[in-house]
């Protein structure tokens, strides 16, 4: 991993920790998930699921509620969204990312309440249906955030000079001009 990988996914994760702090107030909203498959698409699974379970990690000791059970929930959820936006690594349309955070989002929501029917003893059946709106507000939330992924990726590669093949040409094209120019 280079320093400019790294300083961007500390980026991620850090954004992710104290999004999810601050949006606590909204339930089920959160913006891990989104900076997990954005990390994904841009520096491939095993990165962006490493930033997905350190953000849910870090933030859980910061959240009311702390670290429990749903941790394990949390990371594993983390890890998915990550390798899940690992599958945009090539391209990151607006159809293909929609799938991946809608998949990442149920793939957090179904461990967690089929979890919590069984830890709070009021049962699986009961804890889908007191769920449905935690799970609408969740997945409407990460589909707004899916519509800012594809632009956010492209404007990283470009600023953050990631696109090192598109550079290498124009450096090429540059030594090219000024090779003709000097004959």
């Amino acid at each position: 991993m280079n320093l400019q990988e790294f300083l961007i996914i500390i980026t991620f994760v850090t954004g992710g920790v104290l999004g999810r702090i601050l949006l606590q107030g909204l339930p089920s909203v959160e913006p891990i998930t989104f900076f997990a498959i954005l990390a994904g698409s841009l520096f491939g699974w095993k990165k962006g699921a490493a930033t997905g379970i350190s953000a849910w990690y870090l933030s859980n000791f910061l959240m009311f509620g702390g670290q429990g059970p749903w941790t394990l929930i949390h990371v594993f959820s983390g890890a998915c969204a990550g390798f899940l936006g690992g599958l945009l690594h090539k391209k990151a349309g607006y159809l293909k990312t929609f799938g991946v955070i809608t998949i990442a989002t149920l793939l957090f929501e179904i461990p967690m309440t089929i979890s919590s029917g069984i830890f709070f003893g009021f049962g699986i059946i009961a804890s889908f249906f007191t769920a449905i709106p935690f799970m609408v507000a969740h997945l409407a939330s990460n589909i707004g955030f899916s519509l800012l992924i594809p632009k956010a990726r492209k404007i990283i590669l470009e600023k953050g000079k990631l696109n090192e093949k598109e550079l290498f040409k124009s450096y090429i094209k540059k030594l090219k001009r000024i090779s003709k120019n000097e004959n």
